[in-house]
């Protein structure tokens, strides 16, 4: 098991009880204290840098073999330069595992404010002993939903884009649906060695290691286990859960639209051609963003030399056009013309679920309301996640 912590003091403890607690008998905890080095003597950092020397000298007090701690916050041993931040911590962690394991163990990222049940490491053994080939395994999620309403609202409105992003790429079988939390996924060694090891991104380090993964073979999506992340306002990384609800609190959701259905048709047209473009060049809705992204003005021809036959071109396509190149297309789109985020949204609740946001939005909307929204599309993805697995027993 993976742990980064970063002025995790007041939750390092519950962490170590949930390991403790695991059924699981052979497991063993890695846990990487991690700040950047230049952070000692500066004012700013004194508490954080405080309470990090205090997970460090708890954590050596426990006289646990299992534990394994990785000092990367003392003095002269914290981040320098460009390659920091929980990333650097997640790599560091990962290649001291696999220097030690076995090909078929399994590494299990996890965060410290997040809850898990005491059967998971088993049932995420379990579930990818089912299918031997997958390189990797995707947990469900379900946020903690905070007491403070706004609060509760933010984590609401950011967890139903989440969904609704994902729902969209199920409902259509496109592929990198799945969302990607650094507290969720599991990797067997052996694959996580094939892939050459996760990339120290700062921030948003799950979903590309998640994307490389899934261009080498199967990622599993479903698990009968389901991780409970709390939902923290916390501006430790550039990106993901805390700085969005940062931002949603104080009214800013820009970055986190619901993108209108015929968007994510255009991505469904353009992957449904591929084996055509096999043949011959298409005017597809993709084709301008992709020449202007990619640089170039034959997108295929170059494909079609290096992969001779139609299978290995079209998966050659989906490994070009990954999960990044579909977020950022449907960016373009929307900024092209930015349509009503609620109006999108509740046609596709109205649709498939009988149920919508009230026109008020999510600032006005009762918690009770929306919770009950966030746990119908939860369900849903939760059956879209096993469907997307089974084709992987055929």
């Amino acid at each position: 098991m993976a742990l980064p912590v970063l002025d995790e003091y007041d939750s390092i403890r519950h962490s170590i009880r949930l390991f403790q607690r695991l059924d699981y008998p052979l497991k063993k905890l890695y846990v990487c204290v991690n700040q950047p080095d230049n952070w000692h003597g500066d004012p700013t950092f004194a508490a954080v840098t405080a309470r990090n020397r205090m997970t460090l000298a708890y954590l050596s007090a426990l006289h646990d073999d299992r534990v394994v701690v990785m000092d990367n916050a003392s003095p002269g041993k914290g981040w320098t330069g460009r390659r920091q931040g929980v990333g650097m911590a997640r790599r560091q962690l990962m290649e001291a595992i696999t220097a030690v394991a076995d090909p078929g163990d399994i590494i299990v990222s996890m965060d410290a404010d997040t809850d898990y049940p005491a059967s998971y490491f088993s049932m995420v053994s379990q579930r990818l002993s089912e299918f031997p080939s997958a390189m990797g395994l995707a947990v469900p999620y379900f946020h903690v939903l905070p007491e403070d309403v706004i609060a509760a609202r933010a984590i609401l409105r950011y967890e139903v884009y989440m969904r609704y992003y994902a729902l969209q790429l199920y409902f259509r079988n496109l592929p990198y649906a799945r969302s990607a939390l650094g507290s969720a996924f599991a990797v067997p060694v052996r694959a996580y060695k094939r892939v050459g090891g996760i990339t120290p991104h700062n921030g948003g380090e799950d979903f590309y290691f998640l994307q490389k993964l899934a261009k080498a073979g199967p990622v599993l999506d479903y698990c009968s286990a389901v991780v409970a992340p709390s939902a923290r306002f916390s501006s430790r990384v550039p990106i993901g859960t805390g700085p969005a609800l940062i931002r949603g609190a104080g009214g800013d959701w820009t970055s986190y639209p619901f993108y209108a259905e015929a968007l994510f048709d255009e991505v469904k047209q353009t992957f449904d051609a591929f084996p055509a473009l096999f043949r011959k060049d298409l005017t597809l809705p993709m084709t301008p963003f992709l020449k202007e992204m990619l640089k170039t003005d034959d997108l295929w021809g170059p494909l079609r030399a290096n992969y001779p036959s139609e299978e290995l071109f079209v998966r050659a396509c989906y490994t070009r056009i990954d999960g990044l190149r579909i977020r950022q297309y449907l960016r373009y789109r929307y900024l092209q013309s930015p349509g009503d985020n609620l109006e999108a949204l509740n046609t596709f609740l109205r649709t498939n679920y009988a149920t919508f946001v009230p026109v008020t939005g999510f600032e006005h909307t009762d918690t009770d309301k929306l919770e009950r929204i966030r746990r119908r599309m939860f369900e849903a993805e939760l059956q879209q996640r096993r469907m997307h697995d089974e084709k992987y027993r055929l």
